[in-house]
């Protein structure tokens, strides 16, 4: 792998822009930089985390995230050549071009919204790899998250309420950029939301329930445990009480005092 030379690099990005209306030329074209830029010595062994069956071209995160600053004016312009640029990257089979998809989408006008909702519900599988599904929820969502909450919101409610668990795990999931932006003030629908499945508190999502309750918990404190509280007094078993036993150390010893009481 080269060193990375801002300048050639933002050269290199520029000739690729030429082909933004040419989705089959583009792809080949970011395919040669990526080529050109690839970790080649990469060992699985050398991750912290599981190694992903998506093959990588193991980048150097400057290259992703100049794409995503040079590429983006572009989106703005031409809208209709970035979604189809999108969706002929995130048929590629490496992981980094897909990314670029999402980037793409994360940029584009949501006037009209309708194209980003539907790259979203068809792009967004349970099966899917787990780093593309984690930045569709926190970078194609960025705009829609602060503009147009509800309509996100709303599909996300979809798989919380579908009645496969896979589904159910990628809506919680899904929640965690919503609870997390700062810029998102209306958490009442986010309470409603998990409220059937934390009542019943399914085992196959256990770990998306916790991770939900503990980003609340660390979002605003008081109103989750006056909501876990509230929680108790319906909760359908014990599974409720465990998930929230489990989930005491993302809050205060004042607020862990309140809820061991209810519990």
């Amino acid at each position: 792998m080269p060193a990375v030379q801002m300048t050639r690099l933002k050269a290199q990005i520029g000739e690729l822009a030429w082909q933004f209306t040419r989705p089959d030329e583009f792809q080949q074209a970011l395919t040669d930089l990526f080529n050109y830029y690839a970790e080649r010595t990469y060992r699985p062994g050398q991750a912290a985390q599981p190694v992903s069956l998506t093959p990588m071209y193991h980048l150097p995160p400057l290259i992703m995230r100049q794409l995503a600053l040079d590429l983006s004016p572009y989106c703005v312009e031409n809208p209709t050549a970035a979604l189809a640029l999108a969706d002929q990257l995130w048929q590629d089979s490496y992981l980094e071009p897909r990314l670029v998809a999402i980037t793409l989408l994360g940029h584009l006008p949501l006037q009209p919204v309708e194209p980003l909702l539907e790259r979203l519900n068809s792009w967004c599988q349970p099966a899917e790899n787990k780093e593309l599904l984690d930045a569709i929820f926190r970078q194609a969502t960025r705009q829609l998250r602060r503009k147009m909450p509800d309509l996100w919101l709303a599909l996300i409610k979809g798989w919380l309420d579908d009645p496969r668990f896979p589904f159910q795990a990628m809506g919680l999931n899904a929640l965690l950029p919503l609870i997390q932006d700062r810029d998102y003030e209306n958490l009442p629908p986010v309470f409603s939301s998990i409220s059937p499945l934390l009542q019943s508190a399914p085992p196959a999502i256990q770990v998306e329930l916790i991770a939900v309750i503990s980003a609340l918990a660390r979002r605003t404190p008081k109103e989750t445990v006056y909501y876990l509280r509230q929680v108790l007094t319906v909760a359908q078993g014990a599974g409720a009480e465990r998930l929230i036993r489990k989930a005491l150390p993302a809050f205060n010893p004042e607020d862990q005092a309140s809820l061991r009481s209810a519990l």
